[in-house]
């Protein structure tokens, strides 16, 4: 889940925090993947409100050794009439559209100590996501069946499909493994962040990830 802590995210429609909707779904998430995938190891990088760096997120990855990163997000624009859901991988190209994303998630590190923000320094971001180029080809597919599987449940509560785009996201640096950051929609839209805010919408959303994570395992286990 991003954000956490004293970082609330992007903060909506009648006060609510992104924050707190992510971590409701990662939580849900993870309950839903132990049930279909017990072999699974779920691991959090928070699962209270608490703030890591983002740099500290896909070191915990890393250190144990995950096979796929996900990071979830909620996301906002000055306009209220901005809405649906979208899935991004990483890449040091941006989609035009995905340029707001980015700048809007990126800011999260002025969050961190002035230590940690120093890791961002003279960082060449074309040589930070080299790294991942070796799994672009996964993580676009998967951010693929993620959003194929988000649209299935979220598009019969007329959310809009936005498609799969890619971006240079701080929070995905330097994760060893196919990784991807979902927006599942717009706290900003007086529609969605009342649908954001049900159970019932964030069980669909946690349930959609699932499905897409299972059908990825399952076609990446069967092509070896």
């Amino acid at each position: 889940p991003g954000h956490g802590g004293k970082d609330p995210g992007a903060i909506g429609y009648g006060n609510v925090k992104e924050k707190d909707i992510v971590l409701a779904v990662a939580l849900k998430l993870g309950e839903i993947i132990q049930k279909r995938l017990p072999d699974v190891k779920v691991i959090y990088t928070r699962d209270r409100d608490v703030f890591p760096p983002l740099w500290k997120r896909t070191k915990i990855a890393n250190e144990n050794n995950g096979k796929l990163f996900v990071s979830l997000h909620c996301n906002s624009n000055n306009s209220s009439r901005a809405a649906g859901f979208e899935t991004f991988f990483l890449s040091s190209e941006k989609d035009d559209k995905a340029r707001d994303v980015v700048l809007m998630e990126n800011e999260s590190i002025r969050f961190e100590s002035a230590d940690d923000q120093k890791r961002y320094e003279g960082i060449n971001f074309v040589l930070a996501t080299l790294a991942q180029n070796a799994f672009l080809k996964y993580s676009q597919y998967f951010a693929s069946l993620v959003q194929k599987s988000l649209k299935s449940k979220l598009g019969p509560l007329g959310m809009k499909d936005r498609g799969v785009s890619q971006g240079p996201f701080w929070v995905m640096v330097g994760a060893t493994m196919p990784n991807i950051l979902i927006e599942m929609g717009f706290i900003s839209n007086k529609y969605e962040a009342k649908l954001l805010k049900q159970k019932a919408t964030q069980n669909k959303i946690a349930d959609a990830i699932c499905t897409g994570i299972v059908k990825y395992k399952n076609d990446f286990e069967n092509a070896l």
